[in-house]
């Protein structure tokens, strides 16, 4: 049911809102030592990418619309091809 809710129903901007401070949180979180921030750019290095990599990342989640959830929700989540496991 949520799945779908997501394909088709509004998303409160307060929760678009909400979902945008976690994730960026979570991502500045990646940055907390030296040492971290050593290993993300190590991380992008190796990668081939370049410096400004977590930069646009950090753009990107602070400017995506709903539509851009709505898009990759019918993309991605398909309950037809969704397995369901149970455990017990």
């Amino acid at each position: 049911r949520e799945i779908e809710r997501i394909k088709h129903e509004p998303i409160p901007t307060d929760e678009l809102e909400t979902l945008r401070n976690y994730m960026a949180g979570k991502l500045l979180s990646q940055f907390n030592s030296s040492f971290e921030m050593i290993s993300r750019f190590k991380s992008v290095h190796l990668s081939g990418l370049d410096f400004g990599y977590y930069q646009r990342q950090l753009e990107y989640i602070l400017s995506f619309k709903e539509n851009d959830i709505r898009n990759v929700a019918k993309k991605y989540l398909d309950p037809s091809k969704f397995v369901e496991i149970l455990v017990g």
